[in-house]
């Protein structure tokens, strides 16, 4: 009996084949870490040849940069999403962030991990993480400064909002790593023991400077 003739593969758009690669390279790089990442793994996930990722990325370094910033999009994006439709008042709009959050990393765990693990070395990844970062920090910052209202205009409670926003960006990033080793543990109580370690002092600390 003849085998049948194998059907012809469809020519993906260029814009279809980035994404492939990207989505693949956010597997290995979570799964791998970047050092231990490689080309080949990548273009076996992306189903095409090391050559075609090169097309699209000038190096590995440059596919890690470029998905640092995109998973960081994506992640500020849903926590937005979360604060756009949650209640005004400060705890449930807070817990509705911090909900948000993990409910990220609860369904992209390889984005998270390449996120939070420490950085590789290569300077325009380093520069990379720290940019996206800064752009982390601004968008907490943006919160404290927006509940309560009143005070976006004073130099001290930018200065104040940076402080907690760095504190909670630096208690979430933990949690995330302490989660992804420990996968089981249910989205509510990891989200319960961040307000628990959090809440209450953010709290008292805004109503002091109120």
């Amino acid at each position: 009996m003849a085998n049948e003739p194998s059907k012809p593969r469809t020519r993906l758009r260029p814009e279809q084949r980035r994404r492939l690669i990207l989505d693949a390279a956010t597997a290995v790089f979570g799964e791998k870490g970047y050092a231990a990442a490689s080309m080949a793994e990548i273009a076996a996930g992306a189903e095409c040849n090391v050559a075609v990722i090169y097309d699209h990325f000038a190096s590995k370094a440059d596919l890690q940069v470029v998905l640092v910033e995109e998973l960081t999009d994506e992640l500020l994006a849903h926590v937005g999403s979360r604060l756009a439709v949650a209640d005004s008042d400060d705890a449930d709009y807070f817990r509705a962030g911090v909900d948000g959050f993990f409910e990220y990393v609860e369904h992209h765990r390889h984005a998270a991990r390449m996120l939070f693990r420490e950085p590789p070395a290569e300077p325009s990844v380093v520069a990379a993480y720290r940019a996206a970062g800064s752009r982390a920090t601004a968008a907490v910052s943006g919160f404290f400064l927006a509940h309560p209202e009143g005070h976006a205009d004073s130099a001290e409670a930018r200065r104040i909002a940076e402080a907690y926003a760095t504190m909670l960006r630096s208690a979430q990033e933990g949690m995330t790593r302490w989660w992804l080793d420990h996968p089981h543990t249910p989205r509510a109580v990891v989200v319960q023991r961040l307000l628990e370690f959090c809440w209450t002092g953010l709290a008292n600390g805004r109503r002091e400077n109120d």
